[in-house]
């Protein structure tokens, strides 16, 4: 499987729980997961360092998106 499309399917599974979030929400989602890599990259966390990252990508892409559908409400 493609990077691409594990980051595209966790993106997706993201966008289901958190559609409209404010957005400190996404900052503190963002945090957590930034710490649980820097767990993982010391071995300290049930994800492998990949898993990690592809769910701080698709954290990324859901806030972009939620702040342009915010901006296009307006």
């Amino acid at each position: 499987m493609s990077i691409y499309k594990d980051i595209k399917e966790q993106q997706k599974r993201h966008k289901k729980r958190w559609r409209e979030e404010t957005d400190e929400y996404w900052l503190i989602s963002l945090i957590e997961e930034v710490s649980e890599l820097s767990l993982s990259l010391r071995g300290k966390h049930k994800h492998s360092p990949k898993t990690e990252l592809i769910q701080i990508c698709s954290i990324c892409i859901n806030w972009l998106l939620n702040m342009n559908r915010k901006e296009n409400k307006d």
